[in-house]
């Protein structure tokens, strides 16, 4: 039951039954019980109606009311800077990859006995 009580705990965090389910499988994923998924989605649909239903009692707050000032767009710069940086990190990725597969490459074929693999 322990996917249950995941699925609920997330459910109750962010209100997405079908979230907190898949995030249940996700976490018990080397013992999950196919079993126990109609269970977790049971046990999250009725957490996020109990939880809907006692947010509209006034005496219960679940949500603390905040006060932020709004965040303003500062305009298209930001999608370009974020697109260089996604390209930028690829490229850096596939550049480690390569660089960690010739090694492993270069490991095999020299066989030196002081490396351990």
């Amino acid at each position: 039951m322990l996917a249950a009580a995941v699925a609920a705990g997330v459910t109750s965090t962010f209100g997405a039954p079908i979230g907190g389910v898949l995030f249940s499988i996700e976490v018990t994923s080397t013992y999950y019980v196919v079993g126990n998924l109609w269970k977790a989605f049971f046990c999250a649909i009725w957490c996020v109606c109990s939880f809907k239903t006692l947010q509209n009692i006034p005496a219960i707050k679940f949500i603390p009311e905040t006060d932020f000032d709004k965040i303003e767009f500062f305009g298209n710069y930001e999608f370009f800077s974020y697109a260089l940086l996604g390209v930028i990190s690829g490229i850096i990725g596939a550049l480690f990859v390569y660089v960690f597969s010739q090694i492993s490459v270069l490991r095999t074929k020299l066989r030196f006995p002081f490396i351990s693999g």
